[in-house]
């Protein structure tokens, strides 16, 4: 959240000490022993790996979660940088991976559940999970999504990437893209049991046969709500300052479990990829998400400045990015389950060298298929 309550330093400090003296409960800290939801434990009894060779996708469906609020306006600037030339390298190279790729864009504002809150339009579901553009001046009559081809790759990316600055401070890109990619037939149930927009409002977008890739941008770790209740001001359950229940009350959020699960759901593990920029130091990149989770500057310590938010898990001249566990945890699951699954620093200047990793990771499952 960008505001916060004043008053609430002296509570999270007495929280720090107590923490200190006592140790903190998993919700503030990992202990690497311990599965904190089920979304890294090992692949289930009687798991066993396909023998055979993948069978190639022909397409590609990307969907990109954008963080639309005003301190990501540099996060969204620099993915907007980068993700064309990446597209391009998909489908429109000398030898393309792909016939075909979709490009949608959605952003993380799922709405407050009606409840006012802070500096967000009040909105039941807020963008939904829904790929629609801005309608701003030249964007009028933008399409829900791009389709790109080897001999027509020039199609405009600009109306989807550009999101605006006004979106909501509780940010959920893991709900947003799961709604977004989720079949009505799926049980999946999300905000007032609504369903998947697949085949209703984004229906088109997903093909049958084709990989899909999601790419997730936030300066802010992931708030997908599963109690409406927690964005109430003044929940009598959730004491704590609005601000901080994403990141103090792991009980009032969706399991991560839940988006490993459901991006997989009906899909071979290896026709899904993962990168998730996010708030983690550039030094951890290279380790492994459940090694990043360890480190001193992923753990939730209180911001002697802003006490509404956590330490900053990285930082540069232009974004101060928090934390990204549920970010990790989801790169972990997925990752363990056999799909091609990164995780990145949002606080890099340009995100060409991440999004080369993915088309890597991409490339080196296609050329493992038959």
């Amino acid at each position: 959240m960008r505001k916060g309550s004043t008053g609430l330093a002296t509570w999270l400090l007495v929280l720090a000490l107590a923490c200190s003296a006592s140790g903190c409960p998993s919700s503030y800290e990992l202990d690497a022993d311990v599965v904190l939801d089920g979304s890294v434990e090992p692949p289930p009894d009687g798991f066993v790996p396909p023998l055979e060779p993948p069978i190639c996708m022909d397409d590609l469906d990307l969907l990109v979660v954008i963080d639309d609020t005003v301190d990501a306006s540099a996060v969204q600037r620099r993915l907007a940088e980068a993700l064309p030339d990446f597209v391009t390298s998909l489908v429109g190279a000398d030898e393309p991976l792909f016939r075909s790729v979709h490009v949608g864009v959605v952003s993380p504002d799922l709405g407050t559940a009606g409840f006012e809150v802070g500096s967000c339009r009040t909105s039941r579901y807020g963008d939904d999970g829904l790929l629609d553009p801005l309608r701003t001046s030249g964007c009028l009559e933008a399409p829900p999504f791009v389709a790109l081809r080897p001999d027509a790759t020039d199609a405009p990316l600009g109306c989807l990437l550009d999101r605006g600055t006004d979106g909501c401070g509780w940010e959920q890109p893991l709900e947003a893209a799961l709604k977004a990619v989720t079949s009505s037939e799926s049980s999946l149930r999300f905000l007032d049991g609504t369903l998947g927009h697949a085949d209703r409002n984004n229906a088109g977008f997903l093909r049958d046969g084709a990989m899909l890739a999601v790419i997730v941008a936030s300066n802010e770790d992931d708030c997908s709500t599963r109690d409406p209740s927690a964005l109430d001001p003044f929940s009598p359950r959730y004491p704590e300052s609005l601000p901080t229940r994403c990141w103090l009350r792991d009980d009032a959020l969706h399991p991560t479990r839940r988006y490993v699960d459901g991006l997989l759901e009906g899909r071979d593990p290896s026709d899904v990829a993962f990168l998730a920029l996010g708030g983690l130091p550039r030094s951890a990149e290279s380790m492994s998400p459940t090694d990043v989770l360890t480190r001193p500057e992923m753990q939730l310590r209180v911001n002697d400045v802003t006490p509404d938010r956590p330490q900053p898990a990285c930082t540069d001249e232009e974004v101060e990015a928090y934390p990204a566990r549920r970010l990790a945890f989801v790169t972990d699951g997925l990752a363990r389950r056999g799909a091609p699954a990164l995780l990145r620093s949002v606080c890099r200047p340009r995100y060409d060298e991440p999004l080369d990793e993915l088309r890597t990771a991409i490339a080196r499952r296609m050329s493992a298929c038959r």
